[in-house]
């Protein structure tokens, strides 16, 4: 689970102080755009193999879930999802981001990287990771959950118009 936080945040999500910023090295971009993410509304996608698995949308005080169709809010407290990305970020022993051509990302100018990190208790992962060259962003994910796997989950985020779900 603390991979899937990581890079999908689809778990929770808080809104970040100013101050919160990643260390430096050679992913803090990366990892302040994660932790930037948790503090802005937006809807998140990951799909495997073209088949969405997964689906959550955080306004500025809850996170919604879609399971089995249906939007249930999130009975994770938002003041705890900030300490498990920062967590996430502490636990992490080697980190690399290597830069990628700039490209486009559902239409908007994205700068990419790929990104190696390992933690002690989840191992090594790899991920190509997407930012927006306007805010800096999270704008998309394809994350190997085991560093070198040929499947990967591939998340996607968009920030415009977020509402809350109709929950029942």
């Amino acid at each position: 689970m603390t991979r899937v936080l990581f890079f999908a945040v689809l778990a929770g999500a808080i809104a970040v102080p100013a101050s919160a910023q990643a260390p430096a090295g050679p992913c803090k971009s990366v990892f302040d755009a994660v932790l930037k993410m948790t503090a802005t509304p937006h809807h998140a996608v990951t799909s495997m193999n073209g088949t969405t698995r997964a689906e959550s949308i955080a306004t500025d005080d809850a996170m919604y879930v879609k399971l089995k169709g249906a939007w249930m809010k999130s009975p994770v407290p938002l003041k705890n999802t900030l300490a498990l990305q920062q967590e996430n970020i502490r636990n992490t022993t080697v980190a690399s981001c290597t830069p990628l051509p700039d490209e486009l990302v559902d239409g908007k100018p994205a700068v990419g990287y790929q990104a190696h990190y390992e933690q002690k208790d989840t191992g090594a992962t790899d991920a190509k990771v997407w930012l927006s060259k306007a805010n800096g962003m999270l704008l998309r994910t394809d994350v190997s959950l085991q560093a070198g796997q040929k499947t990967s989950e591939v998340t996607t985020f968009d920030y415009d118009h977020i509402l809350a779900p109709v929950v029942k």
